[in-house]
């Protein structure tokens, strides 16, 4: 016996080691079943070790901001360029190679920078200077001076139209005119915990959740000022699509509204038992289904999916006790694909999964580890792949399959963003943000 599993020893894991084990066996009189069992832990162990490494995915180009703790900057990116603030210098960078396409000088800027890029404006606010530079050419069109400045700036579905949260916590809509000036809009509100544009309309929309009674959700018509509320919203869909708006109210009823004709389209009051006791709820359209995640203080987290059209209950994902495998921390589509960022429930640790989920049931396709993550995000990047970022630095993944991973360490640790670009030219770009600078990768190996 002992002369067959040397030989076979041998052949697997070499001479050598089969010599290191024969002499174990010989030296604490091992029976031949202990031999299997020392055979079978060593063979796990050795495939564990000896399983191929992550191949390396270099970045195409650097860019180094060459900032310090002193310096004030930031980075922007809208879909054909990147573009960066430092101190009193503008610059735009071309995705495929980060040769600088143009350059600005604006005011010194003494405390912070907020700014704001689409594809016609960026728009920077330094203190109280005010300045509209075209994203394109970096020439800039208008500089002018207001007293309240902007906490944050946000484009909307119109090029010219913008979002300003000013620091006296009033949100207003700006326009950049035909001079060039960026002038408010005669609308605002000094009460709001969320806002949002609604894709493919001249929508936007308020949630205003200062009454715990009555939270309001206005949307408003950008064109005519047009407005109607729906009362009572606790939840609102963070992926509207279609001009569709899917809402959970406080009563644990899910509805459908399209927000052009103003209408609810369907209502599903099946789930407010479980809904209505939720501390969080996660909502998510498709362009087929309606995600409903939910949240309890019992550590309860089950998932349904609807029917975008009808409303039809299509799945219950919990078992009997009311709880879903995951709970979700942030979620895109690729692929189409839901992919999400997930802890599993019953696990108190910090343990991040990415996961994939069929839109159309919410059945499970695919789930991996991946390592502790800095920042919750999960951002498609073209080709049907999503990145994330996590403790050896980024991962990407593709939608399709969330099993395997396509890139390890990425060696851009402590990015805070992605950027990927709609160019013919670029979209097989994506580039990485960081506390120095920017990092471009291929969004395939």
């Amino acid at each position: 016996m002992l002369n067959a599993l040397a030989i076979l020893i041998s052949l697997w894991f070499g001479e050598r080691l089969a010599k290191d084990i024969e002499v174990l066996f010989l030296m604490t009189s091992a029976t031949p079943l202990l031999l299997f069992v020392l055979l079978f832990a060593l063979s796990a162990t050795m495939a564990f070790a000896m399983s191929p490494a992550p191949m390396p995915h270099p970045p195409i180009w650097t860019i180094d901001l060459d900032t310090n703790p002193y310096t004030v900057w930031t980075t922007l990116s809208n879909d054909y360029a990147l573009y960066s603030i430092v101190n009193n210098t503008v610059k735009a960078y071309h995705p495929n190679t980060g040769s600088v396409i143009w350059t600005t000088t604006i005011s010194d800027v003494f405390v912070v920078i907020v700014a704001a890029v689409n594809n016609k404006w960026l728009i920077a606010e330094t203190g109280i200077d005010i300045y509209v530079i075209s994203a394109a050419t970096g020439s800039i069109v208008s500089h002018t001076q207001n007293e309240t400045y902007a906490n944050s700036i946000t484009p909307t579905q119109f090029d010219d139209v913008f979002f300003t949260n000013d620091n006296g916590g009033t949100l207003r809509l700006e326009q950049v005119m035909a001079d060039g000036v960026l002038q408010r809009l005669p609308w605002n509100s000094t009460s709001f915990s969320s806002f949002a544009i609604v894709p493919e309309t001249p929508y936007f929309y308020v949630l205003d959740d200062s009454s715990v009674t009555n939270p309001t959700l206005t949307f408003t018509n950008m064109k005519d000022w047009s407005s109607f509320v729906v009362n009572n919203v606790s939840t609102v869909s963070s992926t509207p699509i279609y001009g569709r708006v899917a809402v959970v109210l406080m009563s644990g009823e899910v509805s459908m509204i399209d927000v052009p004709k103003g209408a609810v389209v369907w209502s599903n009051t099946l789930l407010e038992p479980q809904l209505s006791e939720a501390v969080t709820i996660i909502l998510i359209q498709t362009s087929g289904s309606v995600f409903a995640v939910s949240t309890f203080l019992a550590a309860m987290s089950p998932m349904f999916v609807m029917n975008a059209e009808t409303g039809e209950l299509l799945g219950n994902h919990s078992n009997s006790a009311g709880v879903w495998a995951y709970t979700p921390q942030a979620v895109t589509v690729a692929a189409g694909r839901i992919v999400l960022i997930a802890r599993k429930t019953a696990d108190t640790g910090t343990t991040s999964y990415v996961v994939s989920l069929d839109p159309t049931n919410g059945n499970e396709l695919s789930s991996t580890f991946t390592p502790t993550l800095a920042t919750q995000l999960v951002l498609p990047i073209g080709g049907g792949r999503v990145v994330v970022p996590n403790g050896q630095g980024f991962a990407t993944f593709s939608g399709a399959d969330a099993t395997t991973a396509l890139t390890y360490n990425l060696n851009s640790p402590g990015v805070t963003a992605v950027a990927s670009f709609v160019s013919p030219v670029s979209a097989d770009i994506f580039v990485l943000f960081d506390g120095t600078g920017f990092s471009a990768f291929a969004n395939s190996p």
